[in-house]
């Protein structure tokens, strides 16, 4: 018998899981400065990103769905000192290289996390992977306003809020110009990214119910969509955006989220 407490197990996964987006995400970055922006399996790993937010979403889970409510203060302080120290010295470091012009402006517009509601070249400007961090902190932000005002109709609350998302992105997609302010603004902020977090959170709740031959299928199920979204990306680029209704990125944190629950199940000990 396996003396392995499950919890154990679970951060396992996790992190290996987190090992991996973080790889997707630095070959990505690797593809475009070597190969520009050619469509490539390598290039198509820039979709690391949505992974980790499905992996945020499994890991607040217990936190958004527990019946308790959990000191929010020590909650939002305890997050924002994992990222934002780190995230401090990256900004200097890279506004202090050779080639970069010391802007107080633009470094003050990242350290309040501001830099993508001002323009592309101002959200990318230091390290384009450093888009996705404002997203983290609003969906910070969002877990401690659910625990502040927690009630029995959360679960109705995070459905509500899904498919409220949804139809932002869609809109969003069919409505705003390609290269629009707005459009920027909404798709690299939580209005539409609010579903691969909750995809997340939905398979810590599948996850526990889940036995290990529904694992494999969970896992198969992923490896072949995301391999089917591959395929769509490496042959029509940005192109299969429109193709599927701006929910591109949408579907592959799906394929993400099953892989996820795979990876819970199949490391959960037996018995």
């Amino acid at each position: 018998m396996s003396t392995a407490r499950p919890n154990q197990e679970i951060d396992l996964s996790i992190e290996l899981l987190r090992g991996v987006a973080a790889i997707m995400v630095m070959l990505c970055h690797y593809a475009v400065i070597t190969q520009g922006t050619e469509r490539s399996w390598l290039s198509f790993f820039y979709t690391g990103v949505d992974f980790f937010f499905v992996i945020s979403g499994f890991v607040f889970a217990p936190t958004l769905l527990a019946p308790a409510r959990e000191n929010v203060a020590a909650f939002f302080i305890r997050r924002i000192f994992r990222i934002y120290p780190l995230f401090l010295v990256a900004i200097l470091f890279y506004a202090l290289l050779p080639h970069k012009t010391w802007d107080t402006g633009i470094v003050l517009q990242h350290a309040l996390f501001l830099h993508t509601t001002v323009s592309k070249e101002i959200a990318f400007y230091y390290n384009p992977a450093f888009w996705s961090l404002p997203v983290e902190i609003e969906f910070y932000l969002f877990i401690a306003l659910l625990v502040l005002f927690k009630t029995r109709k959360t679960i109705y609350i995070l459905t509500f809020l899904f498919g409220l998302s949804l139809l932002t992105s869609l809109t969003a997609h069919h409505f705003l110009a390609v290269d629009s302010h707005a459009k920027l603004v909404l798709t690299h902020h939580l209005p539409t990214i609010l579903p691969e977090f909750l995809l997340g959170t939905l398979a810590y709740r599948i996850s526990k119910n889940c036995g290990k031959l529904s694992g494999l299928i969970f896992g198969a199920a992923g490896i072949v969509l995301l391999f089917m979204l591959g395929q769509n990306f490496v042959a029509h680029g940005e192109n299969v955006s429109d193709m599927t209704y701006g929910l591109f990125n949408l579907l592959c944190a799906l394929g993400y989220q099953w892989i996820l629950i795979a990876s819970v199940v199949l490391f959960r000990p037996s018995g």
